[in-house]
């Protein structure tokens, strides 16, 4: 079925390489960031939206993943609920949670994130990049993970960004026609800045 309708969209979009995949995202942070930047030791929820996958008009690519890139000044990525299964039925697949997972077709190596593991559970092996994605483009996928700012005195990086991609890229899928565009959420610093309490006595 995919192949076909892989067939029909290349005919149909004869330009489609340069049409973007993702659909329509948001975020949001929760505590917002302080205007100085985040200080050592807070906890940080991040939520993610993407309504929406063009990907099926692009090479026939269905959305494979959600990887993960964090700043080297948080610590503690901890994953909360995974997204919506957005193909017809539930023995299609399911979202895994991996550390890493490497794309059969491209070789290309990403996490960590959500990604899909298409197929009869019988043949599930938590390796998402051997097989395909999700197949859906009206759905909604959402995820929320927990960060740490790590408990340092210098002012690392806390760069967040969320790229969505394709089951050609980081799947089984032989057209990788999708770029992947990473969503920048947020790109401070540590604060590092003690509080002021004040003048002690020794009296």
């Amino acid at each position: 079925m995919k192949k076909f309708l892989f067939i029909v969209l290349l005919f149909a979009y004869g330009v489609s390489h340069s049409q973007p995949c993702n659909g329509t995202q948001s975020f949001t942070l929760t505590p917002p960031p302080p205007a100085l930047g985040y200080t050592p030791g807070t906890v940080v929820t991040v939520c993610y939206t993407m309504d929406g996958w063009n990907g099926t008009l692009v090479g026939s690519n269905w959305l494979e993943g959600f990887d993960i890139n964090l700043g080297p000044g948080w610590t503690n990525l901890t994953p909360g609920a995974p997204p919506a299964d957005c193909n017809e039925s539930p023995a299609d697949g399911q979202w895994i949670w991996s550390l890493t997972t490497t794309s059969l077709n491209t070789g290309n190596v990403v996490g960590p994130g959500w990604f899909y593991e298409y197929g009869n559970p019988a043949f599930w092996n938590n390796n998402a990049g051997d097989d395909w994605g999700d197949y859906g483009t009206m759905c909604q996928w959402s995820f929320c993970f927990d960060i740490t700012v790590a408990p340092v005195c210098t002012p690392d990086n806390l760069l967040i960004q969320v790229t969505a991609g394709a089951d050609g890229t980081w799947g089984s899928w032989i057209n990788n026609a999708c770029p992947q565009t990473p969503l920048n959420i947020y790109n401070g610093n540590i604060n590092p800045t003690l509080p002021n309490i004040g003048s002690i006595s020794h009296n």
